[in-house]
């Protein structure tokens, strides 16, 4: 699993957790929804943007990379 493959796995958990969309989240976020399908589509999110996503999501990015996707990431 890629990094960019657990930041998709962890905003898909948190969003379904919260019973939210990614429209939701892209509204709670104040990022464009394209920046989230971007995301989805393979491109690597700035530290900026995860921010402004746990800040959507309510949570701290600490709180975010705690899942065990990103302890078994193979970037190259």
């Amino acid at each position: 699993m890629t990094s960019n493959q657990a930041v998709c796995c962890r905003i898909n958990d948190l969003c379904k957790k919260q019973g939210i969309s990614y429209y939701t989240l892209a509204c709670r976020a104040a990022i464009p929804q394209s920046t989230l399908k971007n995301i989805f589509h393979g491109t690597n999110p700035t530290i900026f943007t995860i921010s402004k996503i746990c800040s959507g999501l309510g949570i701290t990015v600490s709180e975010f990379f705690q899942a065990e996707y990103f302890f078994i990431c193979e970037d190259e």
